[in-house]
């Protein structure tokens, strides 16, 4: 993988989405000058629910450009509403997509040290976020929804800053193999075992994954 150019980091403020006006920090701004990246995040970074987003594992999203222009083409009438920075992401750039990045990618990123941890499982604030129904739901079937990156080294990034691919581990998946196979109906049992075994995977997401792996070799035995 070639070294990628970071466009723009955005940061949030507290806003309220929805009908029951939910806090959100999906409205973000870019950001004209490097901001410091800790554990759990971008500083002044506004996360709505922690539940979702943010803390140790999620402490950045990446977005690539990209995909905007395939959201585009499939809800044309959001077309000029499909920007960098709308849907919520800290880091937008081209180059890298879920085919080219892998799970456990390590990177080096202005002052900072990154690891990709997991995809982003996009939410019903998506799609209020555009008042469209179905955007969430097309980003998780097509598996364009970026990812996360847990800091592994605090420091300050900023628009201009260089992603570089500081390690990569033999034999881990790329995130779109990654999407493809936790989204099939019935996955192996023996791949989400060994996707268990990722070491920079979130340890929620690795118990789903053994536990799935467990309740599809039961009920295929049954069978």
């Amino acid at each position: 993988m070639e070294k990628i150019t970071i466009q723009s980091i955005y940061v949030g403020k507290c806003k309220l989405i929805g009908e029951r006006g939910n806090r959100t920090g999906m409205y973000k701004e870019a950001v004209r000058k490097p901001v410091r990246l800790s554990k759990r995040g971008l500083l002044n970074d506004f996360i709505g629910d922690k539940t979702i987003h943010g803390g140790i594992t999620k402490a950045l999203h990446h977005f690539p450009s990209e995909h905007y222009a395939t959201l585009s083409q499939n809800f044309p009438p959001l077309k000029p509403v499909f920007c960098p920075g709308s849907i919520g992401e800290n880091i937008s750039s081209s180059g890298v997509t879920e085919r080219n990045i892998y799970l456990g990618d390590v990177f080096s990123l202005g002052s900072a040290k990154v690891q990709l941890s997991e995809p982003r499982k996009p939410c019903w604030k998506i799609d209020a976020r555009y008042a469209q129904q179905g955007i969430a739901a097309f980003m998780f079937t097509n598996s364009i929804s970026g990812w996360y990156y847990c800091v592994l080294e605090e420091g300050e990034i900023g628009p201009g800053d260089e992603l570089k691919l500081e390690h990569r581990v033999e034999g881990n998946p790329s995130l779109l193999e990654y999407q493809e196979v936790i989204t099939a109906l019935r996955p192996n049992p023996m791949t989400l075992r060994k996707f268990s075994q990722i070491d920079s995977l979130p340890k929620d997401v690795v118990r789903r994954l053994i536990e799935r792996a467990e309740w599809l070799s039961r009920n295929s035995q049954s069978k």
